[in-house]
């Protein structure tokens, strides 16, 4: 995709291995596309959706990381990573969240009040039926029941 249209696109995907290819394909004296940098993000994108699309194992690891913040943290890269001191745009980190948003059939938003309390959350599916448990476990041994 990098280099698509150019005589490089051919070489690198006829490399014998996938880290032959990685390798050719981080080679700064290949040219890479005329339009690189106004599409990289979708394309990036479109190959993490195909990953965790295909890889149910891979997409529970994403969603188990609930709402946290996700940072490619190292100091090689500045545009997909925070570059170590946070002057890194974190693309790949913004784009692994946006992806975990996208899977909005596999969360569920939980609201309740107490008290006058409001807590809310996202929870995955298959831990709101645990967590349901466990909440009414709580609030069933309560000290005490508020009464108006």
């Amino acid at each position: 995709m990098k280099f698509e249209g150019t005589e490089h696109y051919d070489l690198i995907n006829q490399a014998k291995t996938p880290m032959i290819a990685a390798k050719m394909g981080r080679d700064r004296t290949r040219p890479l596309r005329k339009d690189w940098e106004d599409v990289k993000d979708d394309i990036m994108y479109k190959a993490l959706k195909a990953k965790f699309d295909s890889d149910e194992e891979l997409r529970n690891i994403l969603l188990s990381t609930g709402d946290a913040l996700l940072i490619e943290h190292t100091r090689n890269d500045l545009y997909w990573a925070d570059g170590v001191d946070g002057t890194g745009k974190n693309m790949l980190g913004i784009l692994l969240m946006k992806l975990r948003e996208s899977y909005d059939e596999y969360f569920i938003t939980v609201s309740v009040e107490i008290s006058g309390l409001q807590f809310w959350g996202r929870l995955p599916v298959e831990d709101f039926f645990q967590w349901e448990k466990k909440f009414n476990k709580l609030i069933e041994d309560f000290p005490f029941k508020y009464q108006e």
